[in-house]
C-alpha cells in the first residue's frame, strides 16, 4: 500500500519553508485585496463628499444671509416699536384741535359781515396762548355777534373787544383777543 510519509520526497526543512512562503503569500494576496477595497472606497467617496461640501457651503451662505435679514428685522422691529410710543406719547402730550381747526371755526363764526384778515396763534406752558384776530366788520352789531359767538362757543373762554374798535358805526378795523378754553383731560 500507499504510505504517505514515504512518498514525500521534500526534506522537512524544505517543507517548512514551503509553508511559510505559502502563508506570506496568502497573506500579501489578502493584504492587497484589502488595500484595494479601500482605494475603491475613497474613490468612490471622493464624488459625495465634493458634494456635501458644496452643499453645505451653499446651505451656510444661505443661512448667513438669513440670519442677516432676521437682524435687520429685529432692528426694523425695535425701531418700529419706538417709533409707535414716541407717537403714542406726542398724541397723548398734543393739543388735541389743531391750529388749522381753530382758524377754519373762527372763520365759520365771523359769518358774511365780517371778514378775518389775519390770526395770531402761540404757545405758553405746552398750552394755547391767547388768540388775537384781526379783520374788517362791516357794522358794529355784527362785530358784537362775532365777539359773543365766539364766547358761545365751546373752545374758548372769552373774547375780549376793545371799545376803540367800536368807536366807528360801519367798515369797522378790528383785533380781538379770545382766551382759550381750558381742556380738562
Amino acid at each position: 500500500m500507499y504510505d504517505s510519509d514515504m512518498a514525500n520526497l521534500i526534506p522537512p526543512a524544505a517543507k517548512k519553508a514551503v509553508i511559510i512562503e505559502y502563508w506570506i503569500r496568502v497573506v500579501t494576496v489578502w493584504l492587497c485585496l484589502i488595500g484595494l477595497a479601500v482605494v475603491i472606497m475613497v474613490c468612490l467617496q471622493v464624488p459625495t463628499m465634493v458634494l456635501v461640501n458644496a452643499q453645505l457651503q451653499a446651505y451656510s451662505e444661505k443661512y448667513s444671509a438669513a440670519i442677516d435679514r432676521s437682524n435687520e428685522f429685529e432692528a426694523a422691529q425695535e425701531s418700529i416699536a419706538e417709533a409707535n410710543t414716541l407717537a403714542t406719547l406726542l398724541v397723548e402730550e398734543s393739543d388735541p384741535v389743531r391750529l388749522t381747526e381753530l382758524r377754519a371755526i373762527l372763520d365759520e363764526l365771523a359769518g358774511d359781515d365780517v371778514e378775518v384778515t389775519g390770526f395770531v396763534f402761540a404757545t405758553e406752558a405746552d398750552a394755547l396762548a391767547p388768540i388775537t384776530v384781526r379783520g374788517i366788520a362791516d357794522t358794529r352789531s355784527a362785530l358784537a355777534l362775532f365777539a359773543e359767538a365766539v364766547e358761545a362757543h365751546a373752545l374758548f373762554a372769552q373774547a375780549e373787544l376793545p371799545i376803540s374798535n367800536l368807536a366807528r358805526d360801519r367798515d369797522i378795523t378790528f383785533s380781538i383777543t379770545i382766551e382759550p378754553a381750558v381742556v380738562d383731560e
